[in-house]
């Protein structure tokens, strides 16, 4: 209950996030995680592994963070990337929709201790 209602309020601050990026309100600001595993697995697995346990990019589902672990944070990676440590830029390339299913999705892996995850990078943000 206590992931739900982080999400809940996460997403209330990723619809915030969403609005400053100029995007549509009728964007919504509520997952549909079955299309961000879908997009997740299409997009994001190669560099951070069918679980989020992490290969060339970050391990998701722990508590460290290299840029924030918010979902205004996460939704700005996403959509900007960080092209020096090889994070596509996915606006123009996923749909509004698209990013906040991907970001709802990756939220939902925190915590799920996933075999061979890669160690822990960045700052530490406990629950």
């Amino acid at each position: 209950m206590l992931r739900f209602q982080k999400l809940k309020q996460g997403m209330i601050v990723g619809s915030l996030w969403l609005a400053m990026l100029g995007i549509p309100a009728g964007a919504s600001a509520e997952p549909n995680l079955n299309n961000g595993k879908r997009l997740y697995k299409k997009h994001c697995l190669m560099c951070h592994g069918l679980k989020g346990e992490g290969r060339f990019g970050p391990n998701l589902t722990d508590n460290f963070w290299l840029y924030g672990n918010t979902t205004a944070d996460i939704i700005k990676i996403v959509t900007e990337g960080v092209p020096d440590n090889g994070m596509v830029r996915w606006e123009g390339k996923l749909s509004e929709t698209g990013i906040v299913d991907v970001v709802g999705y990756v939220e939902s892996l925190k915590g799920s201790n996933p075999p061979h995850a890669k160690a822990p990078q960045g700052k530490e943000y406990p629950d």
